[in-house]
């Protein structure tokens, strides 16, 4: 027989919205939480369905200026506010450098996957919060493999860089974070590889982007939810380093009803993901290191495979320890033979996810943090 879909329902109970606690001396309407509220004079109206894509910083359907109780520590953000707002079935890639929140008067609907990822070669920003890099990565010597780049830490720590041949001195990553972030936020990047010219150096990943779901009434999740961070490049050539993975980054959601819907079998439910990428692979003297992975929605509890073959296997809930960069090695550069290889890069952390109800029927990755 054909499996029937299932909705599963968390809510707060009935007749009660998400509207937050008033501002003294203002005579409008507040959604959310403290610390993460939006106040209007008017509610929301009007409806938005996305394209296939999104740009923070230049959409036109951002608000020009921050609501009111959105306040510092909060960031300057893209607010897209309307009564209902609608993530196509096709999905939608959102870009820029802005975290993106969505505020709904009755209802967000996640049609398809809302990617606000990092992705492998993709530029990127580093945001204030991420801490310094403990170790930089020696540039190779003469015959001498470089050392790789850390992965970059957010809620757990990064891998470190491997060793180059011969023990060349290894990227190490910075500490976690010790306490759950109080504002929006995305992923820090992985660190680069060691390489005598920067043209010998990977690219390295770029930790996820962030976003807000605030609705008064429902958040409908049909689809995924995708945060995380990008692979780390492979050394290119001349013994580099390879480069370290991102971290994910942030997956906040806040809404009086928060429905599940979990299709038919063998279709896969709705995923929210914010892992880390995997670290690059180093290179030999003229043969690249693999690239490290990005995080796959189709396998989101298994960690992102580093870049073959010393690369290191990126955050998840399955690997929740990550993998160091693996030492290079004679043939271990990038899977040629022959010449000290380059280290491999360290993998990306645990980026967060929080939501004010249980996510059941979902798959989560990292383990969603419920405040109510």
């Amino acid at each position: 027989m054909p499996s029937k879909s299932v909705t599963v329902i968390a809510s707060v109970g009935q007749g009660v919205d998400a509207m937050g606690p008033p501002i003294d001396g203002f005579d409008g309407t507040c959604y959310g939480p403290a610390g993460w509220q939006a106040c209007f004079a008017s509610p929301p109206s009007g409806s938005i369905t996305f394209g296939g894509t999104l740009n923070t910083d230049t959409s036109g359907s951002c608000l020009g200026t921050r609501p009111m109780g959105w306040s510092v520590p909060q960031p300057d953000a893209c607010f897209i506010v309307r009564d209902t707002i609608t993530v196509p079935s096709g999905g939608t890639i959102v870009n820029g450098a802005k975290p993106l929140v969505l505020i709904a008067k009755s209802l967000i609907t996640v049609a398809g996957v809302l990617d606000v990822a990092s992705h492998l070669g993709d530029p990127g920003t580093t945001p204030s919060e991420c801490q310094p890099f403990s170790q930089t990565p020696n540039t190779p010597g003469a015959g001498v493999g470089g050392g790789g780049g850390a992965g970059g830490s957010f809620r757990t720590k990064a891998g470190n860089g491997g060793n180059g041949d011969n023990a060349t001195q290894n990227g190490q990553a910075s500490p976690a974070d010790t306490v759950a972030p109080n504002y929006l936020r995305g992923g820090c990047p992985g660190q680069t590889g060691g390489a005598v010219a920067a043209g010998d150096a990977g690219k390295v990943g770029f930790g996820g982007g962030s976003v807000y779901l605030l609705s008064g009434g429902e958040i409908i999740l049909q689809k995924s939810i995708n945060a995380s961070g990008a692979g780390g490049g492979g050394g290119i050539k001349n013994f580099a380093g390879a480069s370290g993975g991102g971290s994910g980054g942030m997956i906040v959601l806040y809404a009086a009803t928060i429905t599940v819907t979990v299709p038919p079998l063998p279709a896969p439910p709705p995923v929210l993901m914010a892992n880390g990428g995997g670290g690059g692979g180093g290179a030999l003297q003229s043969t690249r290191g693999g690239d490290g992975l990005d995080p796959s929605l189709t396998s989101p509890l298994l960690p992102a495979s580093g870049g073959g073959p010393n690369g290191g296997n990126g955050y998840s809930v399955m690997n929740p320890t990550k993998v160091d960069g693996a030492s290079g090695s004679a043939g271990t550069g990038g899977g040629g033979g022959g010449g000290g290889g380059g280290g491999g890069g360290g993998a990306g952390g645990a980026g967060y996810i929080r939501s004010n109800k249980p996510l059941t029927g979902a798959t989560v990755s990292p383990t969603v943090d419920v405040v109510p």
